[in-house]
């Protein structure tokens, strides 16, 4: 390489180093016709692209340096990643693959999991994890995407998983978080009330956390204090529909039948696709003797989700009164 591709490659690093990629960007453009040849600058421009969401760009830039060292992992891995942020998930799959095949690595084998998850392959996901974690067995991310992963259907295997991903960071609220979680299927409850305000005093804006504490209180018969955690879970969480679904069922349970309602409307309004909210809302609307209004709802609430069976109960007796 000359020196005047090295003052590029200053001017582009100096440019990095303080945020302004659109220079750098522009500084590689010309840096690549000095070095065409250079796998390291195809790479590094193939980064700057995907950090600027010039994704077809990094793929075709991650490409030409694959196609210099065909046996550099890197390549395949940077290839990878962008095939995955832009849905390209088999693409991704057998970049991810190839990298792993060239050199190994617990992060890599972390994100071919989860391009994995997105192509339905749960088994060929956590073989990817166990893998992830045979190569570093502290990596916490390994470590919570695993439990995650085999939480539902084993709980009791999970739980360890979760305990060891906080061993190794002690601040992961979200492993705080899910491990509560299991705590309260497995009706540890105290232990799932220490883990979710672990969770919370370590990230206060968490709408799901809110969620399982609520939850939590619920078991230990504190309705009130439960309600105010769904409230705070849509204050921080305005858009989802689920905190006024859980307050609205709390407040039916309670009585207070016209601020259910009411949850449950906002709800719909929030997540016209919700087939819960659709139902919960419908319930309503029958009981107040309006059921054309209902009828669409549940109809709505079944082309979202055909077999539930709430919404088809609900629908047939309906059907049964005309």
């Amino acid at each position: 390489m000359s020196w005047e591709s090295d003052e590029l490659f200053n001017t582009a690093r100096r440019a990095e180093e303080n945020g302004d990629l659109l220079a750098a960007h522009r500084t590689l453009s010309k840096a690549l016709q000095l070095a065409a040849d250079e796998f390291a600058v195809w790479i590094w421009y193939a980064q700057v692209c995907r950090q600027l969401e010039q994704f077809a760009e990094a793929i075709d830039a991650f490409e030409h340096a694959i196609q210099l060292q065909p046996t550099m992992a890197g390549g395949y891995s940077g290839l990878g990643t962008v095939l995955a942020e832009t849905g390209r998930f088999e693409e991704a799959e057998r970049a991810l693959s190839r990298s792993m095949q060239l050199r190994p690595s617990a992060p890599r084998f972390v994100l071919l999991a989860d391009v994995q998850v997105q192509l339905g392959k749960i088994t060929e996901a956590e073989e990817s994890l166990r893998a992830a974690l045979q190569l570093e067995p502290d990596n916490e991310e390994a470590l919570f995407n695993l439990a995650m992963s085999i939480a539902k259907r084993d709980p009791v295997a999970a739980r360890p998983l979760l305990a060891h991903a906080l061993e190794a960071d002690p601040r992961y609220a979200a492993a705080h978080r899910e491990l509560a979680w299991i705590h309260l299927q497995l009706k540890d409850h105290d232990p799932a009330l220490a883990a979710i305000d672990t969770a919370l005093a370590l990230d206060p804006d968490d709408a799901r956390a809110h969620i399982y504490r609520g939850h939590v209180l619920i078991t230990l018969g504190r309705e009130l204090e439960a309600q105010s955690e769904f409230e705070s879970a849509h204050r921080v969480s305005p858009m989802w529909s689920l905190p006024l679904l859980l307050k609205g069922r709390l407040l039916e349970d309670h009585g207070d039948l016209t601020k259910a309602e009411s949850a449950f409307r906002m709800a719909a309004e929030i997540d016209p696709t919700n087939p819960d909210a659709l139902t919960e809302l419908a319930r309503y609307l029958v009981a107040r003797n309006q059921p054309a209004e209902a009828e669409q709802l549940l109809n709505l609430a079944l082309e979202h989700q055909p077999e539930h069976g709430v919404a088809r109960k609900l629908q047939q007796q309906l059907l049964r009164r005309e």
